[in-house]
């Protein structure tokens, strides 16, 4: 999947992988929800390996826009 978020006032072009959550059952433990960066872009330049210490900030702040529909 792709979106435009705003992390640090920046807006980035973020590619990532969505798992959505499933709910536990007797046979199942369940799993949270779940977004997993693939590419960050901003102007066409890649920012993955600049941001690297900021991957799990940027993957809730996905998670985040996803659950508000006025923002996705």
């Amino acid at each position: 999947m792709t979106m435009t978020i705003n992390y640090a006032g920046i807006e980035f072009e973020v590619e990532f992988d969505y798992q959505p959550e499933e709910r536990m059952t007797l046979e199942y433990p369940g799993c949270p929800q779940e977004a997993t960066l693939n590419e960050i872009t901003h102007k066409g330049e890649d920012f993955y390996s600049l941001l690297e210490g900021h991957h799990s900030k940027i993957e809730s702040a996905i998670l985040e826009q996803m659950t508000d529909p006025r923002d996705y």
